[in-house]
């Protein structure tokens, strides 16, 4: 089956430092306020994830806070806006063998 989270603002917050959270084989779909948000210092692993058609101010998709750790691996990033960036990290972001396809930001630097 799958496991698909549909609609509404954020859809997962990881709050505890101490929290070490692998998501595996999710679909974040249709969030109006970054999907998924990290506020603590943490490492986290998403892999076999999707996230289709997102929206928020600072990472559609994904949201970290300073000092997170995010590694990606083997997802799928989809048709998310946002006006700086699908995955936004005050940390480090690690993302291999993932798919970013359709994304876009609403705020255009002038150079």
């Amino acid at each position: 089956g799958e496991c698909v989270i549909e609609g509404g603002k954020t859809q997962l917050k990881i709050l505890s430092a101490s929290a070490s959270v692998s998501i595996h084989g999710f679909t974040f779909k249709e969030a109006t306020k970054s999907a998924v948000i990290v506020t603590a210092p943490s490492e986290q692993s998403f892999c076999y994830t999707t996230f289709d058609s997102n929206d928020g101010a600072r990472g559609s998709a994904i949201r970290g806070a300073k000092g997170t750790e995010l590694f990606i691996s083997q997802s799928s990033f989809v048709r998310n806006g946002a006006k700086l960036g699908t995955v936004f990290s005050e940390g480090k972001v690690e993302a291999v063998d993932s798919a970013f396809e359709d994304n876009f930001s609403t705020i255009v630097s002038e150079f």
